[in-house]
């Protein structure tokens, strides 16, 4: 029970001023990506990544700060203090700056699923043929999925607008040899894995990247949206 108290006490103290210093670190980053990506829009394509997590950290902590501002524990001699502590008069600047950028990928969602086709055809559809041919032990079944998923890999294109049914071949397999009877394990092909869930991520950049803005931007229960 003290080391819970001893845990409560550190986190009172110095909470406040690590949020308050990550949001002033997000409203920077996010105005120069913001700048960036407007001045190179095809850097959308490749650089994708960065603005999800840019997204995720900066949702996370408007909403630290908005679950926290009406509970933070005070005294009743410091409520202005607090105030000053808790309150930031720049959220509004963060929050133009994640619309900004769910904006700048909405209007150009174009050069990202084109960017995706292209490298899932030119190159995971390849690498993953080539891991495929070299793995022992897979049963009829198992290779026959492995084999058709890279196949089909090979005919998309960004006027493929439904992929999920090559993101439940995945999960199919990793049903198929998680069973006793299989001989394959999956953690034996570290390279396999990496692959197929790194392509599994390209195939989102194709067909589902609002699902994407809202996994990582929505604030819709707060009313921004």
């Amino acid at each position: 029970m003290q080391e819970v108290k001893d845990h409560y006490s550190v986190a009172l103290q110095t909470s406040l001023t690590i949020h308050r210093d990550r949001r002033r670190f997000l409203r920077g980053t996010l105005r120069e990506l913001c700048l960036l990506i407007k001045d190179q829009i095809g850097l959308l394509g490749p650089k994708i990544l960065f603005v999800w997590m840019a997204l995720s950290f900066s949702r996370d902590e408007v909403l630290w700060l908005l679950r926290h501002i009406d509970i933070w524990p005070v005294s009743s001699g410091k409520k202005a203090k607090h105030a000053d502590e808790v309150i930031d008069k720049q959220l509004p600047e963060l929050l133009h700056y994640i619309l900004e950028l769910r904006s700048l990928v909405q209007q150009h969602e174009g050069v990202i699923q084109r960017y995706y086709s292209q490298y899932v055809t030119g190159y995971d559809a390849l690498v993953l043929t080539d891991i495929v041919q070299s793995v022992e032990k897979l049963d009829e079944k198992e290779s026959v999925l492995l084999s058709d998923f890279c196949a089909d890999l090979l005919r998309i294109s960004n006027q493929t607008m439904d992929l999920r049914g090559l993101r439940l071949d995945w999960f199919r397999f990793q049903a198929y040899v998680s069973i006793g009877r299989s001989s394959f394990s999956l953690s034996s092909d570290r390279r396999l894995a990496v692959t197929m869930n790194t392509t599994v991520f390209h195939l989102k950049m194709i067909d589902l990247l609002d699902e994407m803005l809202r996994e990582t931007s929505d604030l819709s229960i707060y009313w921004f949206v």
